[in-house]
């Protein structure tokens, strides 16, 4: 009985540790920033249910801004958000971002989260 009941313990702590780990996605936190070269970290634990979740192939550039507000960086055919940026003193030494490519009709055509660690 006793070993049942650790069982149904460990399950139910190892739920609320996944569940803690991802948050849905909320545009009031996803654009809070105070300093652009430091994302908040609820960026991170709302990424995974922001591109399991919601439909970003397909949109229209200003459809996706409505979504995720003004993107850090951009060019004509690319547009990116930093999800983490560790400092190592003056470099960053942990980068995580969400980037997407555009069409020349200025539609999202795909996008993929790239992080690198020096």
């Amino acid at each position: 009985m006793i070993r049942k009941f650790s069982w149904i313990i460990l399950f139910c702590t190892a739920l609320l540790i996944i569940a803690a780990c991802n948050i849905s996605f909320d545009k009031r936190k996803w654009t809070e920033m105070n300093d652009p070269s430091l994302p908040l970290p609820s960026r991170e634990k709302m990424l995974k249910e922001l591109i399991t979740n919601h439909k970003l192939v397909g949109l229209k550039y200003d459809q996706l801004i409505g979504i995720l507000s003004t993107p850090d960086y951009s060019d004509s055919i690319s547009l990116g958000y930093n999800i983490i940026i560790h400092w190592d003193g003056i470099d960053p030494d942990h980068v995580k971002t969400l980037n997407f490519t555009l069409s020349k009709d200025s539609i999202i055509t795909g996008f993929k989260v790239e992080e690198w660690t020096k």
